[in-house]
């Protein structure tokens, strides 16, 4: 599983798919799904492909249970922001903020959400002014990281 996503981060598809059968096969041999949807956010893809095949049952599960921990985080993240003030972004800029303490490029950023590099950049800029992270900063997306784990 930690194998197929490296390579899904890397972009290494056949790699990532076949490591993916794998984790698949033991994920639904021993019913446990769980490192998967921990991982949803680099295998959803290669899981929704795999909602077909030999392991669909073991997909299908791991996709359940990745988007509930989504949900799960998004609330927490959602009552720590409100606390610490961050209730001024607004929900695309939040999903934005999230994916890049995640260290998600502004590409994966913009695939995943249907949007284009520069827009992300855009609202990027935006995030970092709206909670004031200095812009002579060199690593502004560790300061933004700092900042979601210390809400």
């Amino acid at each position: 599983m930690q194998r197929a996503a490296a390579f899904a981060g890397r972009g290494d598809v056949t790699s990532c798919r076949a490591s993916l059968k794998q984790a698949l096969a033991m994920a639904e041999a021993d019913k446990l799904v769980l490192p998967l949807a921990q991982n949803i956010a680099l295998l959803r893809p290669y899981l929704e492909q795999e909602l077909q095949g030999e392991f669909s049952a073991a997909a299908a599960a791991a996709l359940h249970l990745g988007q509930q921990l989504e949900a799960g985080q998004g609330q927490i993240l959602s009552t720590r922001f409100a606390e610490a003030g961050l209730q001024e972004l607004t929900e695309q800029e939040l999903q934005i903020a999230q994916l890049a303490a995640a260290r998600h490029t502004n590409r994966e950023i913009a695939q995943r959400l249907s949007l284009s590099e520069g827009t992300i950049k855009q609202y990027l800029n935006k995030i970092f002014a709206k909670l004031q992270i200095d812009a002579a900063a060199k690593n502004k997306r560790h300061q933004l990281e700092r900042f979601f784990s210390n809400s």
